[in-house]
């Protein structure tokens, strides 16, 4: 849920030495611009990480910038908003005229550049986009403060997505006019204040385990990048569009290396950006590298019985980007580096190596039916045994809904249950455990239950009446430990249907 823009907690920002610096930038930066300080320029948006392109990449846009001031001196200020947009779709379509599909979206990737330039003749009508590859930030921005957001344009549509640029500058400019804002003060909103009440995007912290695994393709200069920054080293790539923090992500060099050199950990997950060459976005970190001498070459790949069975092996590795693996594919990874001897107990391990599948669970619904149900009836119980979504009143008028109780009675005023569980989508820190926690054990209690379970993608928790539902003793299983006989028999004596009946 979106909060609002409050002024008064705005004003009081505008007097912080955050607000301050930032606010110099702008009003500095057509004079900056004049002035050809693009080293001013580029060291503040790194240093505020606003990019995380580099200088290199910096000075050509700003070349095109002044290429772009030269050609169009005499381009005037718009009379409001709707006009501004009109002129920016001309403009757009003279800038596209005569380019085939590959040019258009080649060119979207100077965006930030034309809109820096859009900004600098009219700042009351355009803003300037700093959001390359950080696309994210700007849709958050615009969800945090209830600013409406509008659709992106579809990926093949690349026209659309460069006018795009125009739909959010009409909803950024109704909310400065809500708002009595100037133009700077606009800028001081959307490139600070806004961020600073974002939660984290990218985990940089502890990851989740993995649950899926894909091969996505680097460049020489990626590689090289890599392995002059360890692992340190964060970057963006193409992205499936169903990875998930934690995901196992193989990376390929592509030619001079033509290998397997590092793997690494999603630390986001995939997010849309209309503005990017390749608009599903992945963020990576935590990478391990293989070194050159255990690198993996596509030929070993190509004579690999697993591997060699793979369309993308067999086009040459074609079209990497995205590609999703298998277990077994990943498995014989892990073989063919252990023959070269590099130390596996290094690389991710993968929780979920059977079925089901849990590559295509996207919400606390598929978790429920994919995975709590099967899991139920692994324990001896059928339809007939729960409620799903049981009313329950925890107070004068409040209402929860515990999402499975076992052996329920629901009328009102006797409510009771043996069991309940709680599915979550992850759980994947902490401090989410312990919201769960807390909240399933305030519905035991509230019950009379003798104990209760929460599911999620990371694995199965059981808290019980016998343990006084304390924290300390909270008792976990991975999936993959459930799939081990001694562990799934502690579950069951635990939760299983015989025991609650006992």
């Amino acid at each position: 849920m979106g909060m609002y823009f409050n002024r008064y907690v705005f004003d009081c920002y505008l007097q912080t030495d955050s607000a301050r610096e930032t606010k110099n930038f702008f009003e500095n930066l057509s004079v900056w611009v004049k002035e050809e300080k693009w080293k001013e320029i580029y060291s503040y948006l790194f240093k505020q990480g606003y990019t995380q392109e580099s200088e290199g990449y910096w000075i050509e846009t700003f070349v095109f910038i002044q290429d772009l001031l030269a050609n169009f001196s005499d381009w005037e200020s718009a009379e409001n908003i709707e006009q501004a947009i009109e002129e920016f779709e001309g403009f757009v379509d003279s800038f596209l005229a005569e380019s085939d599909k590959k040019e258009c979206r080649d060119k979207l990737a100077w965006l930030d550049g034309i809109s820096l330039f859009l900004y600098l003749k009219d700042p009351e009508h355009y803003i300037p986009y700093f959001f390359t590859n950080r696309f994210f930030l700007l849709e958050r921005v615009f969800q945090s403060f209830d600013i409406p957001f509008p659709m992106p344009p579809s990926k093949q549509k690349y026209r659309d997505r460069f006018l795009y640029y125009g739909n959010l500058c009409r909803e950024i400019y109704e909310f400065r006019k809500k708002y009595s804002l100037d133009y700077i003060e606009l800028n001081c909103f959307l490139y600070d204040f806004s961020l600073k009440t974002l939660p984290d995007f990218i985990n940089t912290d502890e990851l989740p385990d993995a649950i899926n695994i894909y091969i996505s393709g680097g460049t020489k200069e990626d590689t090289d990048l890599l392995r002059s920054n360890g692992e340190k080293y964060q970057t963006f790539w193409q992205g499936n569009p169903q990875t998930k923090i934690g995901d196992i992500i193989l990376l390929y060099s592509l030619s001079p290396y033509s290998g397997l050199t590092a793997i690494f950990r999603a630390v986001s997950p995939t997010y849309y950006d209309p503005f990017s060459y390749y608009p599903e976005r992945v963020w990576v970190g935590f990478p391990i590298v293989i070194p050159t001498i255990h690198s993996i070459h596509l030929s070993e790949l190509k004579s690999n019985p697993v591997w060699k069975e793979k369309g993308l092996v067999k086009a040459n590795m074609q079209g990497v980007n995205g590609r999703e693996c298998t277990s077994d594919e990943y498995n014989a990874i892990i073989e063919i580096l252990k023959s070269k001897n590099f130390d596996v107990s290094i690389l991710p391990k993968l929780p979920f190596l059977d079925e089901p599948d849990f590559r295509n669970l996207s919400n606390e619904r598929d978790v429920e039916i994919t995975l709590l149900e099967p899991l139920l009836k692994q324990l001896g119980f059928d339809e007939n045994d729960w409620l799903r979504q049981m009313t329950l009143r925890m107070g004068r008028n409040d209402r929860v809904f515990p999402d499975y109780a076992l052996f329920a009675n629901d009328r009102r005023g006797e409510e009771s249950a043996r069991f309940i569980w709680e599915a979550k989508y992850r759980i994947a820190n902490e401090r989410q455990l312990k919201d769960a926690f807390l909240q399933a054990k305030s519905y035991a209690l509230r019950l009379g239950c003798d104990g209760f379970g929460l599911v999620a993608l990371e694995g199965v928790w059981i808290s019980t009446r016998q343990d006084d539902f304390k924290w300390e003793r909270l008792k976990k299983f991975s999936w993959s430990e459930l799939k081990q006989e001694e562990n799934f028999s502690r579950l069951i004596g635990l939760a299983d249907k015989r025991v609650l009946i006992k």
